[in-house]
């Protein structure tokens, strides 16, 4: 039992150690020379462009390094030795500009991208053993995607909005049809749940993840490049449960990270370490967010999921007469089939039959004859035993019906077992 509450123990830290990571003191200038030492001088990237901007924290210690525009991926291990290991084997570069890396399931995965001459729509991870980029095949994935504008993790699953591509490649209109999708990483399968038309994209991608410098379960914190020498930093904190974008009154007037200081997220709250180590937060309320914006709502249901309600009543309503048709049709056919008597003819056109037939029967009136004489006098003598029957009980209703001539059986005298019948 110790041992199982222990066990329980750890896992319970080192969920909560996962979830709510601290950034360590990072300190550029023993990372940057072991970087370049493992990558010979290409020209592809330099680690003190956009570094913050192109990490991904494991834990408290460990992150990957995967410089924009670039397929190397670097472990960075800080401890009491900073310890800086290639992963990748890859030499090239590729379309991974303002991509967006993120770690699910103990994988790391990046998602859309940039490149020199289009962009990357694809969701790939990286196979530490194989030690290289793959892609994911993505179930039900569209093909009309022409850029991943902007992607977020939670849970599960992978929200994204997407740029749909224009039916018209010459068109230089700004206003552009979006799409709200999610990629269910479970089991790879994407979902569409919202579109947009005729919109200008900058509106709803309020911030890009190629300037994402910190993420926690819950919210994901920007800065725009180019500002590391200003005073004051824009933050911009993303809520992934809420879908809105704000800023923040507590990092109001912050100077950017260099990595001895830094900004992070745990839980409900902002932290933020300046360079002395000094550590200062704050709760997330309503009341501490400035320049709220939620694009959510411009997003209405695709037309395949909207119009669910009224297709199902449709497909229920054709069914409904297909099943009327189908049930008419064979009353019909029964009601036909009863109708038609042993000549082949519909009874409406066997009326001068059944005369003829009443007429052979007078001459038996006031007679008791056999069931012989009676199968001779309605002609159907020569039928099999069964049509005979039942042709023979049509009849006798039929011409009982008329009333010209009535026939009633009974028990023959000689024998019960048999009928005999008295013509009237």
């Amino acid at each position: 039992m110790k041992k199982i509450t222990t066990l329980l123990l750890l896992i319970s830290i080192s969920t909560v150690t996962y979830c709510s990571i601290t950034p360590p003191l990072i300190d550029t200038s023993l990372i940057f020379p072991k970087i370049r030492a493992l990558v010979p001088v290409d020209g592809t990237f330099n680690p003190g462009v956009d570094f913050f901007r192109s990490i991904t924290f494991l834990n408290d210690s460990i992150f990957y390094y995967n410089p924009q525009g670039t397929l190397h991926l670097f472990e960075i291990k800080l401890d009491s030795i900073t310890e800086v290991k290639k992963l990748s084997r890859s030499i090239y570069h590729g379309h991974n500009f303002r991509r967006y890396n993120f770690i699910y399931d103990s994988t790391l995965f990046s998602y859309g991208g940039k490149g020199l001459f289009g962009h990357c729509t694809e969701l790939t991870n990286f196979d530490f053993k194989k030690q290289e980029w793959f892609k994911v095949k993505i179930k039900d994935c569209p093909r009309y995607i022409d850029e991943i504008l902007t992607s977020w993790i939670y849970n599960d699953t992978l929200n994204c909005i997407i740029l749909k591509k224009t039916d018209n490649e010459e068109s230089d209109s700004y206003l552009r049809d979006c799409i709200y999708g999610k990629i269910d990483l479970a089991n790879n399968t994407f979902y569409e749940f919202g579109v947009v038309e005729h919109i200008d994209p900058g509106i709803i991608k309020a911030s890009s993840a190629g300037e994402l410098i910190f993420e926690s379960v819950r919210y994901q914190i920007f800065n725009p490049s180019g500002m590391e020498h200003i005073m004051e930093c824009p933050f911009r904190v993303f809520d992934k449960k809420n879908w809105s974008f704000f800023s923040s009154k507590f990092l109001t007037n912050k100077p950017c990270i260099s990595g001895l200081n830094y900004c992070y997220a745990n839980d409900n709250k902002l932290f933020y370490r300046d360079e002395n180590g000094l550590v200062d937060s704050a709760i997330i309320t309503s009341d501490s967010k400035l320049n709220v914006y939620n694009s959510l709502h411009l997003f209405k249901p695709p037309n395949n999921k909207s119009n669910t309600g009224v297709e199902f009543v449709i497909y229920i309503f054709l069914f409904l007469i297909i099943i009327g048709l189908v049930m008419f049709f064979i009353r019909t056919k029964a009601v036909k089939k009863v109708n038609v008597n042993f000549w082949g003819k519909e009874s409406k056109n066997s009326i001068k039959e059944i005369i003829e037939i009443e007429r052979n029967l007078i001459q038996f009136k006031s007679k008791l004859i056999t069931m012989a004489d009676l199968d001779s006098a309605l002609r159907i003598i020569h039928l099999s035993s069964d049509t005979m029957k039942a042709n023979r009980s049509l009849l006798l209703k039929r011409i009982n019906t008329r009333g010209r001539v009535n026939i009633e059986s009974k028990r023959s005298p000689a024998d019960k077992r048999k009928f005999e019948y008295y013509i009237s």
